[in-house]
């Protein structure tokens, strides 16, 4: 089912009563497997139970059994919110509802000027005509939020929901409905019983029963004007209903008879009571003399009733509608403010799936609609399969390769760590920072201008300085081979790379001692002004700052010179998440470090020592080493252990950083958010640890999986497979843009397509003709019920029932019969105590309803069943 609400919770529900009348002896079965059709079949639906008009009440007590059971094994229908007004967004603007972002995040109070018709101000008029003008709002509660969970483990497998507020205090409910009265209104007031009164979009009447601390309105679904001795014929939810008014009384107090399918009660004016399962409101009484005059009958009476500090109680019983809390200002003898809260009814009904709606259950008129997720993951299992994925995957025991898919749409399987390193199988190394020195067969990214290049030497001879020198190297994710024939390295020659200058500089005679290769625009070696890549990032999406990146411990910078004059050496280094400087200080046993906040704040950092600065939304480590006796130092940069924090050690393995465009649900709208995964070894097998999150993260466990999986505001799925006993593998999704969900409140109502319950009436024998053309349940013998006595052929008595049906005292009967082109099926004992066991076994057990089918039951203990 699609619909919740009220809490209403539609599922289809297959049970079976245990026992009728208390009853806890189940009877015994000797015979085999029922017949193709079988009970409830074909009474889940246009079917009728009949009871003899004389009937012993333990035969109505098990003809509202069976009803009950009918409509619990009804086929569900399906149930729709259906807008019918206007509908309000809970985005605003280009500030939309991001994962665990409460409903009121954006929107906090609607008005008519949203819902036009639920929240259209009001006039309540009495008797006397004075007037009372209202205003009505909703105003949005905290408590309900865009979530991944599996709601408590209600669902199997974690899904993207809405979580709903089971908290019905004012602010942290789903919503609150407000009626705020200019004058105060004396509700209980004589000339203010039985006028209407349209709140939240539906019509009321002032019940007769308002008190000055209670209010009673009263609604029908389907209602007419019926004359003494007349009849007519209301529908509700498809199921026709007999109605007739069979006497006015002429006491004082005007009653009136009113029968529904042949069971009658007595009405005075205002009343609600339940007859046939169905709640009638007799709304007006008017006697015009001896058996003349009319009421104004209400047929499916929604009747509410309001108390300060109660729940919304309906019906004519006065169920407490869980979930509500009324709060009324000023009393109901002068009520200025009536506040409705409504929230989820228990924790079984607290969460949406995509396409479902939550239906107010006070007024019906109120729909919050979980309408879609856009950039969201698309699960087929524990796997995102509706978006771009990246991987880390095994290549052998101590090898991982990564699989992504670049910003192009190139897609390849990367070299990534190998024997505790970045390198590939054969030990050739991924150098993490440009203006490495990298030898021949060995990996580099290069990602200054508008292209990056995951590249790989695949020709390297350095003749000696000539100019007959040869490089080539291949960038792995296009495919593509840039070759530079001819050239003396030794001076440093600039390569023409997808428009981008690079300077491939030769570090010695021979292509042992390997290349450098450095962006133009970056310059080259350790001098003032300078740039350096370090964890060069590879883009993900065109037009976005998605990007991952390669990291592990680092020398980023060599022989850098400390002493001197404060900060007369700076170099940038440029992060994953931003840039951080390094200049020298004024001692030689120090160089200076600053993070985001730029060379303004930097920090001293001794040799031997370490110091974590934030970048972005990322802390980096940087480890000092050197000679204070030459000035000279060198600065490893890796990311911090704890990534939202100054930890005091650096990751010394490999990793990943993933980092996601800006996060629109920070208060800060230029926060770009990080995954760190690292990688381990135990020197058998290198496996990956649980991911590390700088931003908001939700995350569940898939069912009966080994998977974790993670989900990140910007709507980065990660997940974590510890399948393997050695070796743990991460992988994750991404989409275009930042994930939100679309969550409307509307004006509305629900619909159902088909029946959700089976509709049964029960009436007497003598109102038989009233339910022609349904399929019928008769319960009671032939001696007491006109219509068993029609199927068996006569009204038979005690041994006349016997010798027709061989059931005798003890022994009961079921039985299916053709009549008038339906099924009629037959429940009777010999006695009501027997037709008592005969609806029990009913309940009970697989029951053949073919038509000719016959079974007969006893009494005994053992309570064995044979077919006739």
């Amino acid at each position: 089912m699609v619909l919740k609400g009220g809490l209403i919770i539609m599922k289809k529900i297959f049970r079976k009563a245990m026992t009728v009348l208390g009853s806890t002896a189940l009877i015994g079965m000797t015979i085999g497997a029922a017949a193709a059709a079988s009970y409830p079949s074909p009474f889940t639906s246009n079917t009728a139970i009949v009871v003899g008009a004389n009937a012993a009440p333990s035969d109505n007590i098990a003809a509202a059994s069976i009803a009950a059971n009918l409509d619990a094994n009804a086929a569900a229908g399906t149930i729709t919110a259906v807008t019918t007004g206007e509908s309000q967004d809970l985005a605003s603007g280009s500030d939309l509802l991001y994962l665990n972002d409460a409903f009121n995040h954006n929107v906090a109070t609607l008005t008519k000027d949203d819902l036009p018709t639920v929240l259209a101000d009001g006039t309540f008029t009495n008797d006397e005509g004075t007037d009372y003008n209202f205003e009505q709002t909703l105003v949005i509660g905290s408590g309900s939020s865009f979530a991944f969970s599996n709601s408590d483990n209600d669902l199997d497998d974690p899904a993207l929901i809405t979580v709903l507020s089971t908290t019905a205090t004012a602010t942290n409910a789903i919503y609150d409905l407000t009626a705020t009265f200019n004058t105060a209104v004396p509700f209980n007031a004589t000339d203010s019983e039985g006028e209407e009164l349209t709140l939240f979009g539906k019509t009321y009447t002032v019940g007769t029963a308002t008190t000055a601390t209670v209010l009673v309105l009263l609604g029908g679904a389907s209602g007419s004007i019926v004359n003494v001795g007349e009849s007519t014929t209301m529908v509700i939810d498809g199921i026709s209903y007999v109605v007739s008014l069979t006497g006015l009384s002429s006491a004082l107090t005007t009653q009136a008879s009113v029968s529904v399918n042949g069971e009658t009660k007595t009405f005075t004016q205002g009343q609600t009571k339940t007859i046939g399962g169905v709640d009638v409101y007799v709304k007006t009484v008017f006697r015009t003399g001896d058996d003349m005059g009319y009421a104004e009958i209400q047929l499916g009476a929604d009747k509410l009733t309001f108390a300060d500090g109660n729940a919304v109680q309906t019906g004519s019983d006065n169920d407490d509608i869980d979930g509500t809390l009324v709060a009324i200002t000023g009393g109901v003898n002068a009520m200025t403010k009536l506040v409705v809260t409504v929230a989820a009814e228990d924790n079984d009904a607290n969460h949406l799936l995509v396409g479902e709606s939550f239906v107010d259950p006070v007024f019906g008129t109120v729909i919050v609609n979980f309408e879609g997720v856009e950039n969201g993951p698309e699960f087929s299992g524990e796997k995102d399969v509706g978006r771009t994925e990246l991987e880390i995957r095994k290549g052998g025991n101590r090898e991982l390769q990564l699989t992504l898919t670049d910003n192009a749409g190139n897609t390849a399987t990367l070299p990534f760590v190998y024997n505790n390193a970045t390198s590939d199988d054969n030990s050739n190394t991924i150098s993490l920072v440009e203006g490495a020195t990298i030898l021949d067969d060995g990996y580099f990214i290069l990602n200054s201008g508008t292209n990056q290049h995951f590249m790989q030497i695949t020709k390297l001879d350095i003749n000696n300085g000539l100019s007959t020198s040869d490089v080539a190297m291949k960038d792995l994710l296009s495919g593509t081979t840039y070759t530079f024939d001819n050239h003396n390295f030794t001076d440093s020659y600039g390569a023409t790379i997808a428009g981008q200058t690079y300077n491939i500089t030769a570090v010695g005679t021979s292509e042992t001692d390997g290349i450098t290769v450095v962006s133009s625009d970056y310059g080259t070696g350790i001098a003032h002004g300078n740039k350096v890549d370090v964890f060069p990032m590879l883009e993900l999406v065109s037009g976005e700052d998605t990007r991952v990146a390669m990291t592990d411990n680092v020398t980023a910078l060599t022989n850098f010179v400390s002493g001197g004059v404060d900060d007369a050496t700076v170099v940038t280094l440029n992060l994953p998440t931003g840039v951080a400087t390094v200049s020298n200080s004024a001692t030689n046993t120090s160089v200076r470090v600053a993070g985001s906040a730029g060379i303004a704040t930097a920090t001293a950092v001794e040799t031997g020592t370490e110091l974590s600065v934030a970048v972005g939304d990322v802390f980096y480590n940087f480890a000092v080493t050197g000679d204070a006796a030459t000035n000279y130092t060198n600065v490893t940069v890796s990311v911090d252990a704890t990534p939202t924090a100054d930890s005091g050690a650096g990751v010394t393995s490999p990793g990943i950083l993933f980092v996601e465009d800006e996060d629109k649900s920070e208060t800060t709208t230029t926060t770009k958010p990080a995954i760190h995964i690292v990688t381990t070894d135990s020197g058998t097998y290198s496996s990956v640890s649980t991911p590390l999150f700088t931003g908001t993260q939700d995350n569940e466990t898939w069912d009966d999986t080994d998977l974790t999986g993670y989900l990140t505001n910007y709507g980065t799925y990660v997940w974590k497979d510890t399948g393997d006993t050695n070796q743990n593998f991460v992988g994750l999704s991404y989409g275009d843009g930042m994930m939100y969900a679309e969550v409307t409140i509307s004006e509305g109502e629900s619909a159902t397509n088909g029946a959700v319950s089976a509709g049964v009436m029960t009436v007497m024998d003598t109102a038989v003709a009233s339910v022609a053309g349904k399929n019928l349940v008769v319960v009671g013998g032939s001696a007491i019920n006109s219509v068993a006595a029609e199927l068996l052929g006569a009204a038979y008595r005690e041994g006349a029932f016997t010798t027709a049906t061989g059931v005798g005292a003890g022994e009961f009967l079921i039985q299916s019969f053709a009549r008038s082109g339906k099924t009629a099926l037959l429940v009777a004992g010999y006695h009501a105590a027997d037709t008592e066991k005969a609806v029990t076994y009913l309940l009970n057990n697989d029951v053949s309803t073919t038509t000719g089918t016959k079974y007969k039951g006893t009494s005994a203990t053992e309570a064995t069943l044979v077919v006739a």
